[in-house]
């Protein structure tokens, strides 16, 4: 029952961060280009402000579901954990750095 909970609310979170992913890669950063230079780094400074806090939250809890995944199947994990694991891992690796 646990397992089917952390499962269920790792999926409504990997799917809210796709969502929100695509909402910034096809709406936001296009509207990029219609700020005039001069109050570019205003707005840049603003917006990343905000959205580290935003996204770090969704970050944060996709991290724990992570370790939890970890230490609930240790010693057993399916091959999809593994998967997802590395690709975890890939995506904060290209994230922070």
């Amino acid at each position: 029952m646990f397992t089917d909970v952390v499962l269920l609310f790792n999926l409504l979170v990997s799917i809210f961060l796709a969502g929100v992913v695509c909402y910034m890669q096809f709406v936001h950063f296009p509207l990029y280009k219609t700020i005039r230079p001069r109050h570019f780094l205003k707005y840049e400074i603003q917006f990343k402000h905000l959205t580290t806090y935003f996204m770090g939250t969704l970050f944060a809890i996709e991290i724990i579901f992570a370790i939890v995944f970890f230490f609930l199947f240790v010693g057993r994990l399916p091959y999809f954990m593994w998967t997802y694991l590395l690709l975890t891992a890939i995506n904060y690796g290209v994230t922070f750095l």
